[in-house]
């Protein structure tokens, strides 16, 4: 009895613990993340096309059609965009505020993980557990941070499979959370395309494959012909609009998307061993310690984890055989259902807390990573258009570089910037470039490291200089 008062104090103090975390640790975090969103660098990604894209849709008034530097694009659904043009709208055109609503998703995200968490097991700090190591993972915070398809994909199929989950828990509300499932799933393949309607399949194949009680009345819901209907205008409107005007180029972009598709062994494999490698790197040290304990105890999992379960794997099968082209965001799309996985392996285990102490400290690592570099490496687009905003008059330009760069400098010029390969009265150069110049007087400089070589005992910093010019002519060809 004694040993039971003792666990229910410890148990208290722990919930008194996660109380404190959710007051102080998430104004904290979000805090830091906004701080990094006029930052371009550490960064990886495709931003570019949503900057660019979205900034002409301000400039023109046309917000069906996204046009990067001259040329439709109809790779990728339209909801992205207009996430970006939202944060235009709102805030004017800045780097971070096309950025804003992607930070808003993430939030989003990790509140409704939460609120899953706590419907499979109402333990609060087994919820508190799930959204901090959603945010400890360096996907994670990378997606959060940038205007790109993932976050929208993210949130929405994680929001599906929420809905999905609801309908098996509570069969006499089957039709209104299939309805919540397919507006999800609508705009989820609004974001990003067929990737936005893999909760679905998945949860047809778990009912057709495990049988849970009702699984037939929840089979014959699923084909409903309101919720598929919903889905399908929410997912098709902007295909059917780009067809219609535009379907010669809309099926060339289409034809080339599909090429990803895997078609030698060897990509398997190759798949196989990078996919692997992303589920071990970026939710280290968590997915390691969680498989090494869930063979350990020799965990089974209860039913209601187990469509999670077959999410997880059915995403990771879909990236290994499916796809090309390995990118390890698109591995993202199954971090939800591992963290719930792995919340339970850690769920009642010695280990529960520190995994929530490593989770916190991961995260704030990570952020002060972002927030720190840009200030070692040097951020020079920043620097010269920042300088050229508050201090000149006339008009600016980038001279041969490349397209991300145009993207940042539109968004960091409030959306000033000349056109791609114009010129301004000013403008920014590499300074490996000047040879193509044979007058021009120098405003301003700003470098940025490229790289670090050992010599000797010492580290050599190796520096990019970049120069904005005036009074500038370039050398007859």
């Amino acid at each position: 009895m004694i040993k039971n008062i003792s666990e229910n104090q410890s148990y208290q103090s722990n919930q008194c613990s996660i109380c404190i975390v959710h007051r102080f640790w998430w104004p904290v975090y979000f805090a830091l993340l906004a701080l990094t969103l006029n930052n371009t660098l550490p960064y990886q990604g495709d931003e570019a096309f949503y900057i660019a894209s979205s900034i002409r849709m301000i400039k023109t008034g046309d917000y069906l059609l996204p046009v990067y530097f001259g040329e439709p694009r109809f790779q990728k659904p339209i909801l992205p965009y207009w996430f970006t043009v939202a944060g235009y709208k709102l805030f004017g055109i800045h780097l971070w505020s096309g950025r804003f609503f992607f930070v808003l998703l993430s939030a989003a995200t990790l509140l409704l993980l939460y609120r899953f968490a706590y419907a499979l097991i109402p333990d609060r700090r087994f919820a508190s557990l799930n959204a901090l190591l959603l945010a400890s993972s360096p996907l994670f915070v990378e997606s959060a941070r940038v205007a790109m398809t993932d976050m929208p994909l993210l949130f929405f199929t994680t929001f599906a499979l929420f809905a999905f989950y609801q309908a098996l828990e509570r069969p006499e509300c089957l039709l209104p959370y299939y309805l919540l499932a397919y507006l999800a799933m609508g705009l989820a393949c609004a974001s990003k395309g067929v990737f936005g309607v893999f909760p679905g399949v998945v949860m047809f194949v778990y009912l057709l494959i495990v049988r849970p009680p009702n699984y037939r009345a929840a089979l014959w819901r699923m084909l409903h012909p309101l919720p598929v209907a919903i889905f399908l205008l929410l997912a098709g409107w902007w295909y059917l609009y780009a067809y219609w005007f535009y379907a010669p180029e809309l099926l060339r972009q289409l034809r080339t998307e599909s090429e990803i598709a895997t078609s030698h062994v060897w990509q398997i494999f190759g798949n196989l061993l990078a996919y692997s490698k992303d589920a071990l790197l970026y939710y280290a040290p968590f997915s390691a310690i969680a498989a090494y304990l869930a063979v350990k105890r020799r965990l089974t999992l209860p039913p209601r984890f187990l469509p999670l379960l077959i999410y997880a794997l059915a995403t990771f099968a879909l990236l290994v055989f499916a796809l090309e082209r390995h990118k390890s965001r698109y591995f993202l799309l199954a971090f939800p259902a591992l963290t719930l996985l792995m919340s339970y392996v850690f769920h009642r285990h010695q280990f529960y807390a520190l995994a929530e102490k490593l989770a916190i400290g991961l995260s704030a690592l990570q952020l002060m990573i972002y927030l720190v570099y840009p200030m070692v490496s040097g951020q020079p687009i920043n620097e010269l258009v920042r300088y050229w905003d508050n201090h000149l008059n006339g008009t600016l330009a980038l001279y041969d570089m490349p397209r991300r760069e145009n993207s940042w400098a539109q968004a960091l010029s409030h959306g000033k910037l000349q056109a791609y390969g114009e010129r301004g009265e000013y403008l920014i150069v590499e300074e490996k470039k000047l040879e193509n110049f044979q007058q021009y007087e120098v405003i301003k400089t700003a470098k940025k490291l490229k790289n670090v070589k050992i010599r000797g005992f010492s580290l050599v910093k190796i520096d990019e200089t970049y120069l904005l010019l005036h009074s500038y002519m370039l050398r007859k060809k």
